[in-house]
């Protein structure tokens, strides 16, 4: 049914979405936004480095036991699994990374490390930075350990166990987020808690990133009332991803894009 509901409103998106290459968008700032992190192709030097490793987890056959937060039992689930199921498409992945780096974030939060390639992507676009990330599962978490130790990656901290609980502890050893990416439980109320609890550590520069916002009815739910909070200033919906600002100097406006 999920698949249904998705594609559904992928047809809807694309209807409605526009490939504006940034024209039509009169603030400098989300001109800019456009055009070197949404619609920039050019690759980094570490994007070659972390797809291998992609390619290599994609055929990784190694079994691991998961304990499963949501029912409570564990799992058997092949890593290989986990990658075709969990990783972010390369293209959604480096744009996340060129949105740290365009921001110049120093601290960035991630809810929901799976394998840490993402995370690597988040800690590569800023070797200042400091990234967070937040995964219920201790055994998928040192399998991305070992991945950052793979890439030489020594800027980032996983915490782990139930999402729920931890970020209120994770919270209060943070001032503020320059950047947060949402990509955990993907019920309503998980990620409405999510964006309320990590809410009064952003700034008026911060971005938020929320992952997936049309996998469900739920979290399409989520979605649409985070654009409607009175926080936020400007969002981009690019369908697998939606970007979330908060700057009042921005104009008041929801953009779709291709």
């Amino acid at each position: 049914m999920k698949f249904f509901y998705t594609f559904f409103q992928y047809l809807k998106f694309i209807f409605s979405a526009r490939n504006t290459r940034g024209h039509g968008v009169h603030s400098p700032f989300m001109y800019d936004f456009f055009q070197k992190v949404i619609y920039e192709k050019n690759p980094y030097y570490c994007f070659e480095e972390i797809e291998k490793l992609r390619k290599s987890l994609k055929n990784n056959n190694k079994t691991l036991i998961i304990n499963d937060f949501g029912t409570g039992t564990k799992r058997a689930e092949k890593i290989s699994k986990i990658a075709r199921r969990s990783l972010k498409n390369p293209r959604f992945a480096q744009m996340i990374f060129r949105a740290v780096h365009f921001t110049k974030s120093v601290t960035v939060l991630e809810l929901g490390t799976s394998l840490g390639l993402t995370t690597a992507y988040l800690a590569k676009a800023n070797s200042k930075s400091k990234v967070i990330s937040l995964e219920g599962s201790e055994e998928i978490a040192e399998i991305a350990k070992n991945n950052f130790n793979k890439l030489k990656i020594n800027n980032i901290e996983i915490v782990v166990g139930n999402i729920d609980k931890t970020l209120d502890d994770t919270l209060i050893n943070i001032d503020k987020i320059d950047f947060a990416f949402i990509d955990a439980n993907h019920r309503y109320e998980a990620v409405i808690q999510y964006f309320n609890k990590i809410l009064p550590k952003l700034a008026e520069n911060s971005v938020l990133a929320i992952d997936d916002i049309y996998w469900s009815g739920q979290m399409t739910q989520a979605w649409n009332e985070i654009k409607r909070h009175a926080a936020v200033v400007s969002t981009v919906d690019l369908f697998q991803t939606g970007f979330v600002f908060f700057n009042e100097n921005l104009p008041k406006k929801h953009y779709k894009a291709i």
